[in-house]
């Protein structure tokens, strides 16, 4: 795989646990993305999408003060961030909660705990449908 082509992007991982964090950013560096911005919470999410264009989202779904479908549905309601992607991490499998994601074009759905092969693929099939979109 051509990593150097995802070496421009910015991605935003917001998970409350560091260890989760740090799994993410690893597996994002693995496939050649080293513009990593990371947050412990929803609010800051959101602080931090605000401040500087971010090209993918990967978030978790139950965090303190703001949870990521909320980081989701407030990101896309800004004109700046609207079309932004977003991968949600969660540990809730239920058919409610991808009807939710769905619902709100969740662009990925990943359920925990993760296997690095499946979030790897699920960040590159995001990347892939971007690249697409950038070259039609």
């Amino acid at each position: 795989m051509n990593t150097s082509r995802y070496e421009h992007l910015t991605v935003l991982v917001a998970d409350d646990m560091k260890t989760m964090r740090s799994i993410v950013t690893a597996i994002l560096n693995s496939i050649g993305i080293t513009q990593i911005v990371e947050a412990k919470n929803g609010v800051e999410a959101l602080a931090k999408i605000k401040q500087s264009p971010i090209d993918l989202v990967i978030c978790d779904w139950d965090m303190p003060q703001l949870c990521g479908i909320d980081v989701l549905k407030v990101a896309r309601r800004s004109a700046d961030s609207y079309s932004i992607h977003f991968i949600m991490l969660t540990s809730n499998s239920g058919q409610g909660f991808i009807k939710l994601a769905q619902q709100y074009r969740v662009d990925e759905y990943v359920c925990k705990p993760i296997q690095a092969a499946v979030l790897e693929q699920k960040i590159v099939n995001v990347l892939e449908r971007m690249n697409k979109k950038i070259a039609v």
